[in-house]
């Protein structure tokens, strides 16, 4: 989903939890941003391309790291872009 998909990703899980009352204790030693951006953002991911291939979650994390540069390629973020803008 390349850099794109990473704020629509991280946007949809801000809007689901109220990160000022969730306790770092959970994620320690990450706080709960780093949770995020490394463990929420690419089980969404993982889980988004298994079901658009139909393949296992494991075929899927093997895709999303196969396939990282021509995400960035594919779906550049340009500094201004209305769409995300508005999504997020």
């Amino acid at each position: 989903y390349g850099e794109k998909g990473k704020p629509i990703i991280q946007s949809a899980i801000f809007s689901m939890f109220d990160h000022e009352q969730i306790s770092n204790k959970a994620f320690t030693p990450l706080d709960f941003k780093a949770y995020i951006k490394y463990y929420l953002i690419p089980w969404v991911a993982i889980h988004l391309i298994s079901k658009d291939l139909g393949c296992s979650l494991e075929e899927a994390y093997k895709e999303m790291i196969a396939s990282a540069d021509s995400g960035v390629s594919l779906h550049p973020m340009a500094e201004e872009d209305s769409r995300i803008e508005r999504i997020t």
